[in-house]
């Protein structure tokens, strides 16, 4: 059966994608695995080994020949084994969910580089008067509160920085 899912899709034991697809098969639930049609299977198989090439969260079902059941089989993103090899993508997204009580005292970062001359730049703007962390409480409005609290009492006032790429090979 493994076999003829190989020769569906194309591919030699030695291949990688030879490989990827056996580990598939393997992981594969045996049930399903005996139950389902060789063409089932190519097209299950062939749905999982794209999530390699683009992970997302999938899911996989098929109706039992009798109508009675429906199997279904997700495969989520492998999210932690990605994290886990991308620290920085760990330390952003953790630095983004940071819990705020002023936007007056947040630093803002542009995510996309934009040209000035002949230079690409990215551009901060980080706040340079005296901030205070207002009590944010469960009031669904705390930061508009905050803010209407803060510009009552005056300007804020930011720096506005240019990020200059300066190694292009490197950044």
């Amino acid at each position: 059966r493994a076999q003829r899912v190989a020769a569906n899709l194309g591919v030699t034991a030695e291949s990688y994608n030879g490989t990827a697809l056996q580990s598939v098969l393997d992981q594969f639930p045996r049930d399903e695995f005996f139950q389902m049609s060789s063409d089932e299977l190519t097209t299950w198989a062939s749905g999982i080994l794209d999530l390699n090439l683009r992970p997302r969260t999938r899911v996989f079902s098929r109706a039992d020949e009798f109508d009675r059941f429906v199997s279904v089989m997700e495969k989520p993103v492998r999210a932690v084994a990605f994290l886990a090899t991308h620290w920085r993508v760990l330390q952003n997204l953790r630095s983004t969910m940071q819990r705020h009580d002023d936007l007056l005292s947040v630093e803002y970062h542009s995510v996309t580089p934009y040209r000035l001359g002949p230079h690409v730049v990215k551009y901060s703007l980080v706040p340079t008067g005296a901030t205070h962390e207002p009590a944010g409480g469960d009031d669904p409005d705390h930061l508009r509160a905050a803010l209407k609290e803060s510009l009552g009492r005056g300007d804020a006032t930011f720096d506005f920085r240019i990020h200059v790429r300066t190694q292009p090979d490197a950044m």
